[in-house]
């Protein structure tokens, strides 16, 4: 009963309360348990139980609080590295698709809440397949990252891009109205397009954009930033079209 005592507490605290707040909380509960062992000692002479007891479980609870804690860290680490992945996109270093959309609909909300302005650029590389097939995959993927880079250049530090498809990505533009998106979306259109060649292929995107009007949602806001695309791709790409 008292190895099971002594193990719980480690096990339990550490694992369900973190590693700061659950020793706190495991080093109190033992601390008490050790004055009320000492007071139990003055007050009998004895120890309510056996010595090689005490030792044994002593030590048990060091080596299992040594190993919850090291567990404790390596699973805090892991569930950070899992969370960082579903996060952020691991080719581009942009935002992946559902985390956009988290905060999409943040956003949305917020923007109806204070009668905010917001804009939705939606841009795609022209030709992307090309670059594939005649350079290969690897060289398709610095191509990505280099223009979510240049991409990611022309915005300011609020505004947020995610990678919404395979060379496709979004851009959300907070407190932007529909004609300073234009402008935005204009300028990495231009960005891409003179971007010096650094030994690869020469790409250009196509943009749509879409701004936000009271009764929009996410998914409303893309249908029409995307259907803008559409038109920018149906004529003649490299262009910039809005809803």
């Amino acid at each position: 009963a008292i190895i099971i005592f002594y193990i719980s507490f480690p096990t339990f605290f550490i694992y369900f309360l973190g590693i700061k707040k659950g020793f706190t909380i495991t080093f109190i509960l033992v601390a008490i348990l050790t004055l009320s062992t000492i007071q139990y000692y003055q007050t009998n002479n004895t120890l309510p139980w056996p010595e090689e007891s005490l030792l044994f479980s002593g030590l048990t609870f060091l080596y299992v609080s040594v190993l919850t804690f090291f567990y404790a860290k390596t699973n805090k680490h892991l569930l950070a590295t899992l969370k960082q992945q579903a996060e952020v996109d691991g080719l581009t270093d942009t935002y992946t698709r559902r985390m956009f959309f988290d905060i999409f609909l943040h956003e949305t909300e917020r923007a109806k809440r204070y009668s905010l302005s917001l804009s939705l650029l939606i841009l795609d590389v022209d030709h992307f397949k090309r670059v594939n097939d005649n350079h290969g995959h690897q060289t398709g993927d610095v191509t990505l990252r280099r223009i979510a880079k240049l991409c990611s250049q022309s915005l300011r530090k609020c505004d947020i891009i995610g990678r919404v498809g395979g060379e496709e990505f979004a851009c959300l533009l907070p407190e932007t109205n529909a004609e300073a998106a234009a402008i935005v979306a204009e300028k990495i259109r231009r960005t891409i397009a003179d971007a010096p060649n650094e030994n690869l292929p020469h790409c250009t995107v196509s943009i749509g954009t879409a701004a936000f009007t009271p009764n929009d949602t996410p998914a409303k806001m893309f249908h029409r930033a995307d259907l803008a695309l559409y038109a920018a791709k149906s004529t003649g790409r490299n262009r910039v079209m809005s809803a």
